[in-house]
């Protein structure tokens, strides 16, 4: 009687799949990419503007005082709330010494040295001069522009006239006519009290910042300081300068000479909080952050100050806590929206995330970023319909960016949508040919369409990128290690996916092969084992598979596929006693295994035939 077949008739050799983790998750955005994990956005925080810089107005002038130096929100792109100056803040000075207001001052020099002429003339200059005060008074930069233009037009060497002309060109944002008249004044300084002096080289440094000149702002600022070393506003304004100079540890002192004579203001607080921020001293910063929470319990954007510190220092129940306070405060604080969602997202707090989300874009409707994390939270979640609505709010904001193509073609991939993945998909590698998420997902699409070599093309693809990334990361001094393992884990993923698409094509020695490869990186990766020793059992390397199901027994002894399969090419090396010993084994541990016992059947039969 003719022997049964053994060759895999009622054996279930163990396939395992080794999609990476990562497509079956959206990629969020992150500053760098890596695969299936939630990172914080690369544009995560539009956080606090910096307050506006300060002007020191002298006494006796019609200066309406110096801006009040508070934090307000905004959209600065350093994810921390800043009393850095910024471009058009702060009120510029008059001069120390004002015009006389009399009506007919017939005699009189009345705006000091530089101007000449017949009574007539005087009385012109004399009259416009105070025309440009009164106008100042209600506020009128207008007027107030044209007489003191007219002051300067007929003395070209009033310094007190420049002065006043510098000033009110600064509150009609003309910067660069106010900073022609400060330099003219400048020319003319000698003739000036130190104090009015101070304040002219303050003004200097807000039209030269407004220029974006910061180091002759900042030298401007210390001149003023030097000049005058009590004067608050020229101080906080170069404390602001440096700050957005990057310039932190010269920050610090500013600060801190203010804080000796305000320790009560919680701006100042906020901005030493700053500082020390930036120069690594995290005890400090959240010490000062709190100060400032503390001194204005109502200001929104010093709880967000404290939890973003806390969130970088890996705090992120405490940063919870202080985000979920400025948001009590300022209900529609588009940061503090942002960062929970972030929180929420990289603890798997889906509806949470959706949520804060979901409030944050309608705040910000405009905002890429606040629609793609609302999309990835809604992805994770499994809420495909409600992600692909707001990846579509995104794409439409963004129509170039490539991780939310990625995202969308995963998505359809997912719903069995092939042709609209691989478009998709195939429009992200368009906009980003060195995406290698939307590349590796390439593939797996066209693997699903039984493109075995199309697919493994893209994988590839990925295999080499990751390589030459992986290789730049280690030649760095100091290696990102998150980073590396990243990328190692996507070169195994991607390797481990040829290798599965071979196998689907039945080209068995191939798959063999990039399974060895695939192994030498990863010994332990169980999975691969199983299937390399699959490949080996069809291009009958028995005892080379033999090997490989007992080292893969001797790592996981409860396996009990690697037992059935070890049986199967033992009977294929003519050892059906042991054969049968592993197949009863199979059984033994897991006993509802019917391919086992179909294989303990038909080898007695067969013996007993025999």
């Amino acid at each position: 009687m003719k022997k049964s077949n053994p060759l895999f008739l009622g054996v279930a050799l163990q396939i395992a799949v080794l999609s990476p983790s990562f497509v079956d998750l959206p990629t969020v955005r992150a500053q760098e990419s890596t695969p299936g994990q939630p990172k914080a956005p690369a544009n995560a925080a539009p956080a606090a503007t910096p307050a506006p810089a300060k002007a020191q107005p002298p006494t006796g002038t019609a200066s309406n005082g110096p801006a009040s130096g508070t934090s307000t929100a905004g959209t600065a792109a350093s994810g921390t709330a800043t009393p850095g100056a910024q471009a058009a803040a702060g009120q510029a000075v008059p001069p120390e010494t004002p015009a006389p207001t009399g009506a007919n001052p017939t005699g009189a020099n009345p705006t000091g040295a530089g101007t000449t002429g017949d009574d007539s003339n005087v009385m012109a200059i004399t009259t416009a001069y105070n025309a440009g005060l009164a106008a100042l008074k209600r506020d009128d930069f207008t007027a107030a522009g044209d007489h003191f233009n007219s002051v300067v037009q007929m003395a070209p060497n009033d310094v007190n006239a420049l002065l006043f002309l510098g000033y009110v060109r600064f509150k009609q944002d003309r910067f660069e006519e106010a900073l022609t008249s400060l330099e003219a004044a400048k020319k003319l300084e000698a003739q000036l009290a130190p104090k009015a002096r101070a304040a002219l080289y303050n003004n200097l440094g807000l039209a030269y910042w407004n220029r974006k000149q910061s180091d002759l702002a900042i030298q401007s600022y210390q001149k003023a300081l030097e000049l005058d070393k009590n004067s608050p506003d020229a101080r906080y304004n170069l404390a602001s300068s440096l700050l957005s100079s990057k310039r932190w540890k010269e920050a610090v002192p500013q600060f801190q000479a203010m804080l000796l004579k305000d320790p009560n203001d919680a701006t100042l607080h906020d901005g030493l909080g700053l500082a020390y921020e930036k120069i690594g001293n995290w005890p400090k910063a959240l010490a000062s952050y709190r100060k400032a929470m503390t001194l204005n319990p109502k200001e929104a954007s010093y709880p967000l100050n404290l939890a973003l510190a806390l969130e970088k220092t890996g705090r992120q129940t405490e940063a919870v806590q202080y985000l979920r306070e400025a948001v009590k405060l300022d209900p529609q604080n588009a940061p503090a929206l942002l960062h929970l969602g972030d929180i929420f997202i990289a603890r798997a707090r889906w509806p949470e995330a959706q949520e804060v989300l979901a409030r944050y874009v309608s705040v910000r409707p405009d905002d890429f970023v606040g629609w793609y994390n609302l999309g990835v939270s809604y992805d994770y979640n499994a809420k495909f319909d409600s992600a692909l609505q707001a990846y579509g709010r995104a794409e439409a904001i963004n129509p170039n960016d490539a991780a939310v193509k990625n995202n969308i073609g995963r998505i359809y991939y997912k719903r069995g949508k092939l042709d609209e993945g691989v478009a998709t998909l195939q429009k992200a590698l368009e906009r980003d040919p060195n995406n290698m998420d939307a590349r590796y997902n390439l593939g797996l699409v066209l693997a699903a369409q039984n493109k075995w070599q199309e697919a493994n093309s893209e994988w590839r693809k990925v295999l080499g990128m990751a390589g030459d990334e992986l290789q730049r990361v280690n030649s760095e001094p100091k290696p990102n290690i998150e980073k590396k393992k990243s990328l190692q884990s996507l070169l195994q993923v991607a390797r481990g996916a040829i290798a599965e698409n071979y196998l689907k094509a039945k080209q068995y020695a191939d798959a063999a092969n990039e399974y060895k490869v695939l192994l030498a990186g990863s010994p332990n990766n169980l999975a691969a084992m199983t299937n390399r020793g699959f490949a080996l059992y069809h291009i009958k390397e028995y005892p080379e598979a033999e090997k490989v199901y007992r080292a893969l027994i001797k790592r996981d002894v409860k396996n009990a596929y690697a037992y059935n399969n070890l049986g199967a090419v033992l009977e294929a090396m003519n050892k059906r006693s042991e054969a049968l010993d592993m197949y009863r084994k199979a059984l033994q541990l897991k006993a509802d295994y019917s391919e086992a016992k179909s294989n303990i059947d038909r080898l007695m039969a067969a013996t007993a035939v025999g």
